[in-house]
């Protein structure tokens, strides 16, 4: 979400990679009505004790590096509301529930969305292995019942039914040909997801190893 606008003033949220909407505790503080940017943060000092975790927390300031800035999640943001205590502060307490019911609703619709995406890469997987396996069944059964299958093409050459010879022994190349692709796009579907589990082992080692030199580095 790029923006938010209550009362024709618009919010900058903070991206993040917890999927939630982060509001800087300046312009929370103009929505609310207070002419001081850090009215905001002096009512959390006050009531600390009442925001849990996943309703706040400080982050590097994307418009000037070396300070840090107080964001709030949408929770925090009614809350910060309740304790304040500007006439526009009820509107603002009923504005920031709709729009946390809406954000809410549509990470459900995601989450939807997603389980839906790897349920059908599932069953595509599963019906490509049903497939190799009547494919495969199909076109093999010259081999298996070969003797059947020699003496069935030379009573047709014998008749002349020669589109008849051509037309049974086609269908087995297909179905071989069919049986291989379901195979090899199983195989893909496969190798995509070692590849991926395997990307997803060492990003995270290489991570880890990182963040674990950072804390040895001792301050200057």
């Amino acid at each position: 979400m790029n923006s938010l606008t209550f009362n024709a003033m618009q919010f900058h949220p903070i991206q993040s990679n917890d999927q939630q909407i982060w509001i800087p505790s300046t312009e929370l503080s103009r929505a609310l009505g207070y002419s001081r940017a850090d009215a905001v943060t002096k009512i959390y000092d006050r009531n600390n004790d009442e925001f849990a975790h996943d309703m706040t927390k400080i982050i590097d300031n994307p418009q000037n590096p070396n300070l840090v800035l107080r964001v709030f999640s949408l929770r925090g943001c009614h809350l910060i509301a309740i304790f304040a205590r500007t006439p526009v502060a009820k509107e603002f307490r009923k504005w920031v529930l709709d729009v946390l019911e809406k954000e809410v609703l549509q990470q459900q619709i995601d989450t939807r969305v997603k389980i839906n995406s790897e349920q059908q890469a599932e069953i595509k997987v599963t019906f490509a292995l049903i497939g190799y396996v009547i494919f495969a069944f199909i076109g093999l059964t010259p081999f298996y019942k070969f003797y059947k299958y020699v003496d069935l093409v030379i009573s047709y050459y014998e008749k002349g039914m020669f589109l008849s010879i051509f037309i049974i022994v086609a269908l087995y190349v297909i179905c071989l040909v069919a049986g291989f692709l379901c195979l090899k796009y199983v195989e893909k579907c496969a190798d995509c997801g070692i590849f991926l589990h395997d990307f997803y082992k060492v990003a995270f080692k290489m991570k880890g190893t990182e963040e674990k030199n950072d804390s040895e580095v001792a301050p200057a």
